[in-house]
């Protein structure tokens, strides 16, 4: 395989300019908060339903799946809806609502409760899991850059991710 057409400079590795610009900026420092206390939910959910009577073992273990299986509708749908409403728009408010459901889990204490809890969790992270790319896209002005944004964004947003 051969580049078809080579690029006339070779692309930069950091892009510190885009730090001065608000959205990009903002956008960033909301990622790494939110995905910092993204998975926190599918760890624990098994254990909680299980240490607080409210599945049995058999059905806490499925609980995760239950998550990720809602989060596959989250990454289409959302996205499909930002095509038209804009992807910052989107992952916004599903940014919050995420939030808003995994703080709903405290009083959660019946199996239905704790499936619909799943299902939605799963559905708003996986919005929140798709949507960044299309959001750094969106925060670019210049196309050349759009690979070194991204790559510069998701290494700040993956150390929050690690915490």
């Amino acid at each position: 395989m051969r580049v078809r057409v080579l690029p006339a400079a070779r692309r930069a590795v950091f892009d510190l300019k885009a730090f001065t610009e608000l959205p990009y900026l903002f956008f960033v420092l909301g990622g790494f908060l939110a995905f910092m206390g993204l998975y926190a939910p599918f760890f624990y959910i098994e254990s909680y339903g299980v240490t607080y009577n409210i599945t049995s073992e058999s059905l806490g273990f499925y609980t995760l799946s239950i998550i990720n299986s809602a989060s596959v509708f989250g990454r289409i749908v959302p996205n499909l809806i930002a095509d038209r409403t804009g992807p910052l728009n989107m992952i916004i408010p599903c940014c919050i609502i995420s939030g808003i459901i995994a703080l709903c889990l405290i009083p959660v204490r019946s199996e239905a409760a704790l499936i619909v809890e799943c299902i939605l969790y799963g559905f708003f992270s996986g919005a929140l899991v798709s949507l960044p790319p299309t959001v750094f896209v969106s925060l670019s002005p210049n196309r050349g850059l759009i690979g070194t944004r991204m790559g510069q964004g998701f290494s700040i947003i993956s150390i929050g991710l690690l915490l």
